[in-house]
């Protein structure tokens, strides 16, 4: 497997547990769920940069 693959195979999986961790966090905590909208943005960014990296590597 490519080194690219690899990262965008590695982001995948980290946005796959960030979405986990805000959806647990966040309604147990006001401040987290105040910025719940651009957490959920990040991590479906860093969704698609995997997404392109393991397909374009």
């Amino acid at each position: 497997m490519e080194a690219i693959k690899l990262v965008g195979l590695l982001l995948l999986l980290v946005s796959a547990v960030e979405v986990a961790l805000w959806r647990v966090l966040a309604p147990r905590n006001p401040n987290l769920n105040k910025a719940f909208p651009i957490l959920m943005a990040s991590a479906v960014g860093t969704a698609v940069l995997g997404l392109l990296l393991f397909v374009l590597g």
